[in-house]
């Protein structure tokens, strides 16, 4: 049972969608397609969670993204 998600609400000035897709499509085990699809549906101002087994792997990627200016934050479930 996953207890974490990521939650991303949005993205700022200058996000990396490419990295974005790179780091979603390996902390979801998804392939590229699928990762093109849901940073595009953030980029159109869809919010989007992830399920995440553990809170440090959650944190990760929540930073990752928000690295990338991508506007994230872990929600405990």
């Amino acid at each position: 049972m996953c207890e974490f998600k990521v939650r991303v609400t949005g993205c700022r000035t200058g996000a990396n969608k490419v990295e974005a897709n790179h780091t979603i499509r390996e902390s979801q085990d998804i392939g590229l397609a699928e990762a093109k699809r849901i940073v595009d549906r953030i980029l159109d101002g869809e919010t989007v969670s992830f399920e995440v087994h553990s809170e440090s792997k959650a944190q990760h990627l929540a930073a990752s993204l928000q690295e990338l200016n991508f506007d994230a934050s872990v929600e405990k479930r």
